[in-house]
Protein backbone atom coordinates (compact mmCIF):
# COMPACT_ATOMS: atom_id res chain seq x y z
CA UNK A 1 0.00 0.00 0.00
CA UNK A 2 2.85 2.30 1.21
CA UNK A 3 4.41 2.11 -2.38
CA UNK A 4 1.30 2.63 -4.64
CA UNK A 5 0.80 5.57 -2.30
CA UNK A 6 4.90 6.09 -3.39
CA UNK A 7 4.46 6.02 -6.85
CA UNK A 8 1.12 7.66 -6.87
CA UNK A 9 3.19 10.97 -5.80
CA UNK A 10 5.52 10.83 -8.24
CA UNK A 11 3.09 10.52 -10.91
CA UNK A 12 1.40 13.50 -9.95
CA UNK A 13 4.68 15.15 -10.21
CA UNK A 14 5.40 14.40 -13.33
CA UNK A 15 2.42 15.42 -15.00
CA UNK A 16 1.94 18.73 -13.41
CA UNK A 17 5.74 19.14 -15.28
CA UNK A 18 4.31 17.52 -18.09
CA UNK A 19 1.66 20.10 -18.88
CA UNK A 20 4.39 22.97 -18.03
CA UNK A 21 7.33 21.30 -19.94
CA UNK A 22 4.78 20.65 -22.61
CA UNK A 23 3.88 24.32 -22.84
CA UNK A 24 7.90 25.08 -23.02
CA UNK A 25 7.82 22.40 -25.73
CA UNK A 26 5.37 23.60 -27.78
CA UNK A 27 7.17 26.97 -27.71
CA UNK A 28 10.21 25.54 -28.90
CA UNK A 29 8.72 23.55 -31.58
CA UNK A 30 6.86 26.83 -32.73
CA UNK A 31 10.09 28.70 -33.06
CA UNK A 32 11.53 25.61 -35.37
CA UNK A 33 8.14 25.69 -36.79
CA UNK A 34 8.54 29.36 -38.10
CA UNK A 35 10.66 28.64 -41.19
CA UNK A 36 7.31 26.99 -42.59
CA UNK A 37 5.40 30.10 -42.05
CA UNK A 38 8.10 32.08 -43.45
CA UNK A 39 8.12 29.12 -46.47
CA UNK A 40 4.23 30.50 -46.93
CA UNK A 41 5.05 34.10 -46.88
CA UNK A 42 8.73 33.40 -48.85
CA UNK A 43 7.75 35.30 -52.05
CA UNK A 44 6.21 38.31 -50.63
CA UNK A 45 8.72 38.41 -48.14
CA UNK A 46 11.79 38.24 -50.20
CA UNK A 47 9.52 41.20 -52.42
CA UNK A 48 9.39 43.56 -49.52
CA UNK A 49 12.80 42.87 -48.57
CA UNK A 50 14.27 43.07 -52.33
CA UNK A 51 12.59 46.56 -52.85
CA UNK A 52 13.77 48.19 -49.78
CA UNK A 53 17.16 46.75 -50.70
CA UNK A 54 17.07 48.37 -54.49
CA UNK A 55 15.34 51.42 -52.95
CA UNK A 56 17.99 52.00 -50.84
CA UNK A 57 20.78 51.04 -53.84
CA UNK A 58 19.26 54.21 -55.87
CA UNK A 59 19.36 56.52 -53.24
CA UNK A 60 22.85 55.83 -53.24
CA UNK A 61 23.05 55.94 -56.68
CA UNK A 62 21.36 59.66 -57.34
CA UNK A 63 23.03 63.08 -57.57
CA UNK A 64 20.26 63.96 -55.71
CA UNK A 65 17.25 63.45 -53.28
CA UNK A 66 15.24 64.97 -56.47
CA UNK A 67 16.81 62.82 -58.85
CA UNK A 68 16.06 59.69 -56.92
CA UNK A 69 12.29 60.63 -56.71
CA UNK A 70 12.36 61.70 -60.64
CA UNK A 71 13.78 57.95 -60.77
CA UNK A 72 11.24 56.38 -58.91
CA UNK A 73 8.58 57.82 -61.04
CA UNK A 74 10.41 56.94 -63.80
CA UNK A 75 10.65 53.54 -63.11
CA UNK A 76 6.89 52.82 -62.67
CA UNK A 77 6.15 54.83 -65.47
CA UNK A 78 7.90 52.83 -67.79
CA UNK A 79 7.23 49.45 -66.40
CA UNK A 80 3.70 49.76 -66.55
CA UNK A 81 3.87 51.24 -69.79
CA UNK A 82 5.43 48.27 -71.62
CA UNK A 83 4.84 45.79 -68.75
CA UNK A 84 8.44 45.19 -66.94
CA UNK A 85 9.02 44.05 -63.42
CA UNK A 86 9.83 47.18 -61.87
CA UNK A 87 12.21 45.70 -59.38
CA UNK A 88 14.26 44.27 -62.29
CA UNK A 89 14.21 47.40 -63.69
CA UNK A 90 15.53 49.38 -60.77
CA UNK A 91 18.28 46.51 -60.29
CA UNK A 92 19.49 47.59 -63.55
CA UNK A 93 19.01 51.14 -63.56
CA UNK A 94 20.57 51.77 -60.42
CA UNK A 95 23.84 50.28 -62.06
CA UNK A 96 22.72 52.36 -65.06
CA UNK A 97 22.66 55.82 -63.03
CA UNK A 98 25.76 55.08 -61.13
CA UNK A 99 27.71 54.62 -64.21
CA UNK A 100 26.03 57.32 -66.06
CA UNK A 101 26.66 60.31 -63.71
CA UNK A 102 29.98 61.69 -64.61
CA UNK A 103 29.35 61.51 -68.64
CA UNK A 104 27.75 65.42 -67.58
CA UNK A 105 24.92 64.32 -69.58
CA UNK A 106 21.01 65.60 -67.62
CA UNK A 107 19.43 62.89 -66.24
CA UNK A 108 16.33 63.10 -68.74
CA UNK A 109 18.86 62.20 -71.27
CA UNK A 110 19.80 59.35 -69.31
CA UNK A 111 16.49 58.57 -68.46
CA UNK A 112 15.96 58.90 -72.92
CA UNK A 113 18.82 56.49 -73.50
CA UNK A 114 17.51 53.53 -70.91
CA UNK A 115 13.84 53.97 -71.87
CA UNK A 116 15.05 52.61 -75.43
CA UNK A 117 16.38 50.20 -74.59
CA UNK A 118 13.24 48.84 -72.44
CA UNK A 119 10.98 49.71 -75.42
CA UNK A 120 12.94 47.85 -77.72
CA UNK A 121 12.82 44.67 -75.05
CA UNK A 122 9.24 45.22 -74.91
CA UNK A 123 8.76 45.56 -78.52
CA UNK A 124 10.95 42.20 -79.35
CA UNK A 125 9.37 40.47 -76.87
CA UNK A 126 12.83 40.10 -75.14
CA UNK A 127 12.79 38.16 -71.26
CA UNK A 128 13.29 39.95 -68.41
CA UNK A 129 16.78 38.57 -68.31
CA UNK A 130 17.68 39.70 -71.66
CA UNK A 131 16.64 43.41 -70.73
CA UNK A 132 18.47 43.14 -68.07
CA UNK A 133 21.68 42.28 -70.04
CA UNK A 134 20.99 44.62 -72.42
CA UNK A 135 21.03 47.00 -70.16
CA UNK A 136 23.96 45.87 -68.15
CA UNK A 137 26.07 46.53 -71.30
CA UNK A 138 25.30 49.91 -71.75
CA UNK A 139 25.97 50.37 -67.95
CA UNK A 140 29.33 48.64 -69.13
CA UNK A 141 30.23 51.45 -71.84
CA UNK A 142 29.43 54.49 -69.77
CA UNK A 143 31.78 52.96 -67.39
CA UNK A 144 34.68 52.43 -69.48
CA UNK A 145 34.35 55.84 -71.38
CA UNK A 146 34.88 54.54 -74.69
CA UNK A 147 32.61 51.92 -76.46
CA UNK A 148 34.21 48.46 -77.30
CA UNK A 149 32.97 45.84 -79.62
CA UNK A 150 33.02 43.11 -76.87
CA UNK A 151 29.73 45.01 -75.82
CA UNK A 152 28.50 46.59 -78.42
CA UNK A 153 28.83 43.22 -80.43
CA UNK A 154 28.86 40.90 -77.77
CA UNK A 155 26.89 41.50 -74.64
CA UNK A 156 24.34 44.16 -76.26
CA UNK A 157 24.12 42.98 -79.79
CA UNK A 158 23.56 38.84 -78.34
CA UNK A 159 20.57 40.06 -76.28
CA UNK A 160 19.04 43.00 -78.95
CA UNK A 161 19.31 41.80 -82.46
CA UNK A 162 20.93 44.75 -85.43
CA UNK A 163 22.49 46.67 -82.27
CA UNK A 164 25.79 47.15 -84.12
CA UNK A 165 24.16 48.18 -87.49
CA UNK A 166 21.62 50.62 -85.87
CA UNK A 167 24.93 52.15 -84.31
CA UNK A 168 26.23 52.38 -87.42
CA UNK A 169 23.21 53.76 -89.01
CA UNK A 170 22.81 56.31 -85.81
CA UNK A 171 26.22 57.63 -86.21
CA UNK A 172 25.92 57.96 -90.49
CA UNK A 173 28.99 55.46 -90.64
CA UNK A 174 29.21 51.75 -92.31
CA UNK A 175 29.45 49.27 -90.29
CA UNK A 176 33.42 48.95 -90.99
CA UNK A 177 34.08 52.54 -90.56
CA UNK A 178 32.48 51.47 -86.81
CA UNK A 179 34.48 48.58 -86.55
CA UNK A 180 37.89 50.36 -87.11
CA UNK A 181 36.58 52.99 -84.61
CA UNK A 182 36.16 50.97 -82.18
CA UNK A 183 39.33 49.40 -82.62
CA UNK A 184 40.94 53.16 -82.49
CA UNK A 185 38.73 53.71 -79.13
CA UNK A 186 37.29 56.59 -80.71
CA UNK A 187 33.74 55.85 -79.98
CA UNK A 188 32.27 57.44 -76.82
CA UNK A 189 29.88 56.46 -75.05
CA UNK A 190 28.66 60.15 -73.80
CA UNK A 191 28.69 60.76 -78.06
CA UNK A 192 27.08 57.65 -79.09
CA UNK A 193 24.76 56.58 -76.63
CA UNK A 194 22.09 59.44 -77.59
CA UNK A 195 22.26 58.55 -81.20
CA UNK A 196 21.48 55.04 -80.62
CA UNK A 197 18.74 55.64 -78.54
CA UNK A 198 17.04 57.94 -81.30
CA UNK A 199 17.50 55.57 -83.44
CA UNK A 200 16.14 52.74 -81.37
CA UNK A 201 12.68 54.75 -80.52
CA UNK A 202 12.31 54.93 -83.82
CA UNK A 203 12.60 51.48 -84.81
CA UNK A 204 10.82 50.17 -81.96
CA UNK A 205 9.07 53.12 -79.79
CA UNK A 206 5.87 52.50 -81.42
CA UNK A 207 5.54 48.77 -80.67
CA UNK A 208 6.71 48.55 -77.46
CA UNK A 209 3.13 48.62 -76.04
CA UNK A 210 2.32 45.29 -77.65
CA UNK A 211 4.53 43.86 -74.60
CA UNK A 212 0.87 44.68 -72.88
CA UNK A 213 -0.96 42.37 -74.76
CA UNK A 214 1.08 39.75 -73.82
CA UNK A 215 0.61 37.06 -70.72
CA UNK A 216 4.23 37.79 -69.50
CA UNK A 217 3.55 41.64 -69.90
CA UNK A 218 0.24 41.71 -67.77
CA UNK A 219 1.89 39.26 -65.40
CA UNK A 220 4.97 41.66 -65.15
CA UNK A 221 2.50 44.60 -64.16
CA UNK A 222 0.21 42.37 -61.75
CA UNK A 223 3.50 42.18 -60.06
CA UNK A 224 4.39 45.44 -59.91
CA UNK A 225 1.05 46.27 -58.55
CA UNK A 226 2.13 43.61 -55.80
CA UNK A 227 5.09 45.22 -54.87
CA UNK A 228 3.69 48.83 -54.86
CA UNK A 229 1.38 47.77 -52.17
CA UNK A 230 4.12 45.56 -50.19
CA UNK A 231 6.38 48.75 -50.29
CA UNK A 232 3.46 51.24 -48.83
CA UNK A 233 2.30 48.75 -46.56
CA UNK A 234 6.22 48.42 -45.44
CA UNK A 235 6.53 52.16 -45.24
CA UNK A 236 3.13 52.53 -42.81
CA UNK A 237 3.77 49.40 -40.93
CA UNK A 238 7.57 49.91 -40.49
CA UNK A 239 7.47 46.09 -40.98
CA UNK A 240 11.14 45.56 -41.95
CA UNK A 241 12.41 48.06 -39.74
CA UNK A 242 10.53 46.44 -36.71
CA UNK A 243 12.45 43.15 -38.06
CA UNK A 244 15.47 44.34 -38.23
CA UNK A 245 15.23 45.72 -34.62
CA UNK A 246 14.38 41.70 -33.50
CA UNK A 247 17.48 40.76 -35.92
CA UNK A 248 19.52 42.84 -33.75
CA UNK A 249 18.37 41.87 -30.87
CA UNK A 250 18.65 38.41 -31.38
CA UNK A 251 22.32 39.13 -32.82
CA UNK A 252 23.68 41.02 -29.61
CA UNK A 253 21.72 38.42 -27.28
CA UNK A 254 22.54 35.32 -28.76
CA UNK A 255 24.24 33.58 -26.21
CA UNK A 256 21.36 34.32 -24.01
CA UNK A 257 18.59 32.89 -26.17
CA UNK A 258 20.94 29.80 -27.13
CA UNK A 259 21.33 29.27 -23.07
CA UNK A 260 17.15 29.22 -22.08
CA UNK A 261 16.26 27.35 -25.27
CA UNK A 262 19.40 24.78 -23.86
CA UNK A 263 17.80 24.90 -20.55
CA UNK A 264 14.55 24.29 -21.77
CA UNK A 265 15.36 21.70 -24.11
CA UNK A 266 17.17 20.10 -21.18
CA UNK A 267 14.17 20.06 -18.98
CA UNK A 268 12.19 18.65 -21.84
CA UNK A 269 14.57 15.81 -21.79
CA UNK A 270 14.45 15.55 -17.99
CA UNK A 271 11.16 15.19 -17.91
CA UNK A 272 10.79 12.59 -20.51
CA UNK A 273 13.49 10.39 -18.55
CA UNK A 274 11.28 10.82 -15.44
CA UNK A 275 8.09 10.04 -17.06
CA UNK A 276 9.61 6.97 -17.89
CA UNK A 277 11.06 5.49 -14.95
CA UNK A 278 7.75 5.95 -13.64
CA UNK A 279 6.64 3.71 -16.27
CA UNK A 280 9.53 1.21 -15.86
CA UNK A 281 8.74 1.12 -11.80
CA UNK A 282 4.92 0.32 -11.65
CA UNK A 283 5.73 -2.47 -14.03
CA UNK A 284 8.24 -3.80 -11.56
CA UNK A 285 5.79 -2.84 -9.01
CA UNK A 286 3.08 -4.92 -10.93
CA UNK A 287 5.17 -7.91 -11.35
CA UNK A 288 6.43 -7.98 -7.88
CA UNK A 289 2.72 -8.13 -6.83
CA UNK A 290 1.66 -10.97 -9.28
CA UNK A 291 4.65 -13.00 -8.32
CA UNK A 292 3.47 -12.64 -4.38
CA UNK A 293 -0.05 -13.39 -5.49
CA UNK A 294 1.05 -16.59 -7.33
CA UNK A 295 3.63 -18.04 -4.32
CA UNK A 296 0.78 -17.51 -2.17
CA UNK A 297 -1.86 -19.57 -4.62
CA UNK A 298 0.83 -22.11 -4.68
CA UNK A 299 1.19 -22.57 -0.80
CA UNK A 300 -2.72 -22.31 -0.27
CA UNK A 301 -2.69 -25.41 -2.72
CA UNK A 302 0.27 -26.99 -1.21
CA UNK A 303 -1.37 -26.79 2.32
CA UNK A 304 -5.14 -27.93 0.78
CA UNK A 305 -2.92 -30.80 -0.74
CA UNK A 306 -0.82 -31.57 2.98
CA UNK A 307 -4.51 -31.35 5.03
CA UNK A 308 -5.70 -33.65 2.35
CA UNK A 309 -3.10 -36.36 2.74
CA UNK A 310 -3.31 -36.15 6.76
CA UNK A 311 -6.86 -37.16 6.62
CA UNK A 312 -6.47 -39.92 4.23
CA UNK A 313 -3.68 -41.30 6.35
CA UNK A 314 -5.93 -40.69 9.71
CA UNK A 315 -8.52 -42.52 7.66
CA UNK A 316 -5.99 -45.16 6.62
CA UNK A 317 -4.86 -45.89 9.71
CA UNK A 318 -8.53 -46.04 11.45
CA UNK A 319 -9.00 -48.53 8.61
CA UNK A 320 -5.98 -50.81 9.73
CA UNK A 321 -6.74 -50.59 13.30
CA UNK A 322 -10.12 -51.97 12.48
CA UNK A 323 -8.93 -54.77 10.33
CA UNK A 324 -6.31 -55.83 13.18
CA UNK A 325 -8.84 -56.11 15.51
CA UNK A 326 -11.05 -57.95 13.36
CA UNK A 327 -8.19 -60.13 12.28
CA UNK A 328 -7.07 -61.13 15.84
CA UNK A 329 -10.79 -61.35 17.20
CA UNK A 330 -11.13 -64.67 14.45
CA UNK A 331 -8.03 -66.17 15.55
CA UNK A 332 -8.79 -65.76 19.08
CA UNK A 333 -12.45 -67.93 18.12
CA UNK A 334 -10.71 -70.59 16.27
CA UNK A 335 -8.97 -73.69 17.80
CA UNK A 336 -5.79 -73.14 15.84
CA UNK A 337 -5.89 -69.20 15.89
CA UNK A 338 -5.53 -69.87 20.06
CA UNK A 339 -2.46 -72.37 19.83
CA UNK A 340 -0.90 -69.76 17.16
CA UNK A 341 -1.98 -66.74 19.73
CA UNK A 342 -0.28 -68.93 22.39
CA UNK A 343 2.42 -69.61 20.39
Amino acid sequence: KQTEAELGKLTGTTDKWGVALKGIGGLILGAFAFDKVLEYGKSMFNMVVETERLQTALKAASLSNEDYIKSVTFLNQISDLYGQNVNVLTGSYKNFIAASNTSNLALEERQRIYGSIVKAGSALQLSNADIEGSLYAVSQMFSKGNVQAEELRGQLGERLPGAFSMMAKAMGVTEPVLNKMLEDGKVLAKDVLPLLATELEKTYGAKAATNLQTVGGQWNRLTNAVIDFSSKANEATGFTKTLASGMAFVADNLSSVIKYVGMAVTTLVAYQVATKGVAVAKAAWLAIEQAWLITKGQAILALEGYTGMTIATTAAQTRATAAAATFNATLAANPFGIVLTAL
